[in-house]
């Protein structure tokens, strides 16, 4: 054994830049991006994933469907499509708008900006945590 106690080691620090000792990430140092210094295990960092990125899906009534999400921020980015027509008689682009804390509204729209009340499609979602 080259050092009897292993983390008695005081030598480099190793990062993707160079080699040497490495320590792998407490969870919430992960989740709380303390350090870019430390290893990640698979399995945290699929415990992270999970919490920076939820998805979802759901079904517009009335051309619009608010999505109760405690979690998001002002910043974080949601993206949707669609995933079923479900007999809507007129289609819309989907927009989003996020409320810091609440969670997001996704709304069926036309090119002028006005809601297609038609339009009771079903759709995924993802967001991303930043």
């Amino acid at each position: 054994m080259k050092f009897p106690r292993p983390n008695a080691y005081n030598g480099r620090k190793a990062n993707q830049a160079w080699t040497g000792e490495v320590r792998f990430a407490k969870q919430a140092e992960v989740n709380a991006e303390t350090s870019n210094q430390l290893a990640i295990s698979p399995a945290t960092l699929a415990a992270t994933l999970t919490t920076l990125l939820q998805t979802g899906s759901s079904t517009l009534v009335g051309g619009t469907k608010a999505i109760a999400v405690a979690t998001i921020g002002a910043n974080d980015l949601v993206f949707v499509t669609r995933s079923d027509l479900n007999a809507s008689p007129d289609l819309g682009m989907l927009t989003v708008a996020v409320a810091a804390g609440v969670g997001f509204t996704v709304t069926s729209r036309t090119i002028l900006g006005v809601q297609v009340a038609t339009d009771v499609s079903k759709f995924n979602y993802f967001i991303i945590s930043m």
